[in-house]
């Protein structure tokens, strides 16, 4: 294919096949009944036919047409009509007219010689790779060695249509070949390179995409968002004669939540909040137990035990405490087996998306995995003994998939986020911890409230 073949064929055999007997008589059948539809129509064919016969005259001839532009406007304004067919995609047709009009003021005679080098380049447009990203290009050398360009019209292709771009004529000719045969209505990505290597497969392909994409400070993968952010049901429990004022670094955290969407993000936000509460209640636990009275060392050194140890076994002997009969007479117990019941029985999981959820975020015990039926059964006395344990591992097993990237561990990630794991922390975990953390902070309580504003340390 030579320049003019590229800038020309694709176009003409798209409005040939948009003016064709069997195109037009589809659009008359969609507007039958519409009179004045059906006289636009006509009035149409009669335009693009006249249009048509002038781009094969400069087509033949080597000259670029100067009307492309009122082709465009043409096509654009009657979308809608012209639409009611299935042989032209008109969103294809749109984006090819629009890359035409690139080469306006460029050259009146198209080069003879060709611009780029087509047989050089390989196309993938079979990609089902998620790239959030609706157009990326890099020119490599002055050979073309090493040039990718991707486009993606998942959303639509209007953005593509409307926005403005600037690159060479070369690669406008280079895009217009390729739109000759390619359909965005039918294949969403196009994927251009040209590489020295030969047999260059999709997934090499691909993976320089994404390099290119965050080398040039861009993200690719897809956003798991949640839409968390409405706390109203503890407002009726705030209260001005309350000393919240100690609860600023908490007040921050949860603003933080509620300025995140991605689910990960938000969930680390809340994370920080469990991290906040586990530290300050072993210190509340010493201010209770003296009561207002002096502090020794031997205070001192019996708080920093509680505070030195692993972070899973401060988790798990702080949620023993929120989740015993002698804070709120486990209240919050029976709420978390109850909803953690409900995510079956309200239809907002199915019991293997949920057993599927805890074995991928790491919630099994000697090599047995913890499934729906093993919480789901629990008796009174099973809930009270190993719930909390259970929830504490769960909670901060979540964290450690977030944070940790190892080889030899569970990574959890946006781009492999399953639905089962999404509908499981948003659910349920967040959920319960919302409940858990915002009762502790708006309601007074000995677990995390100092009573005391000072540490005493003699007697004046």
């Amino acid at each position: 294919m030579n320049n003019t073949q590229a800038v020309y064929s694709g176009i003409i055999e798209k409005i040939d096949a948009l003016i064709s007997t069997d195109a037009i008589e589809m659009i008359e059948e969609a507007n039958s009944g519409d009179e004045s539809r059906i006289t636009l129509l006509y009035d149409l064919e009669e335009q693009i036919k006249a249009i048509l016969v002038h781009l094969n005259d400069f087509k033949q001839v080597g000259i670029l047409y100067p009307d492309f532009e009122e082709l465009f406007n043409l096509i654009n304004e009657n979308k809608a009509l012209l639409a009611e067919q299935s042989y032209s995609s008109i969103p294809t047709l749109l984006f090819s007219l629009k890359l035409v009009r690139m080469l306006e003021g460029s050259f009146e005679e198209i080069p003879s010689d060709n611009l780029i080098p087509f047989l050089e380049f390989s196309k993938f447009d079979d990609i089902p790779h998620y790239i959030d990203s609706d157009f990326y290009l890099h020119v490599g050398d002055n050979n073309y060695d090493n040039t990718i360009l991707f486009i993606n019209t998942e959303d639509g292709i209007d953005q593509l249509i409307e926005n403005e771009f600037i690159f060479p004529d070369s690669i406008v000719i280079l895009l217009l070949h390729y739109l000759y045969t390619h359909s965005f209505e039918e294949k969403q990505k196009l994927l251009i390179v040209k590489s020295t290597e030969p047999g260059l497969t999709i997934n090499r392909a691909i993976a320089v995409l994404k390099l290119h994409l965050v080398c040039s400070g861009k993200s690719y993968h897809k956003v798991i968002t949640s839409e968390r952010d409405n706390l109203s049901s503890f407002k009726n429990k705030i209260i001005f004669n309350k000393n919240y004022n100690q609860f600023d670094d908490s007040f921050m955290i949860l603003s933080e939540y509620n300025s995140r969407k991605e689910l990960l993000n938000k969930y680390l936000s809340i994370y920080h909040l469990v991290e906040n509460f586990m530290c300050r209640y072993p210190l509340v636990k010493l201010q209770n137990q003296n009561d207002g009275n002096m502090f020794s060392i031997r205070n001192f050194r019996g708080m920093y035990d509680d505070l030195d140890g692993k972070e899973i076994n401060m988790i798990r002997n702080f949620f023993k405490v929120i989740f015993s009969p002698s804070y709120r007479e486990n209240h919050f117990l029976s709420l978390s087996h109850d909803k953690f019941r409900k995510l079956v029985s309200d239809s907002l999981m199915t019991e293997p998306d949920v057993d599927k959820a805890l074995k991928k975020l790491g919630m099994v015990s000697k090599g047995t995995a913890l499934t729906y039926n093993t919480i789901n059964l629990y008796s009174d006395k099973q809930a009270k003994a190993e719930l909390p344990q259970k929830l504490a591992d769960m909670v901060y097993g979540i964290r450690n998939s977030i944070v940790h990237n190892k080889e030899t561990e569970f990574h959890l990630s946006h781009e492999y986020m399953e639905p089962c794991i999404y509908n499981f922390i948003n659910s349920y975990v967040l959920n319960i911890l919302e409940e858990v953390l915002l009762s502790l902070l708006t309601e007074e309580n000995n677990v995390i409230w100092y009573t005391h504003s000072q540490i005493k340390l003699f007697e004046v």
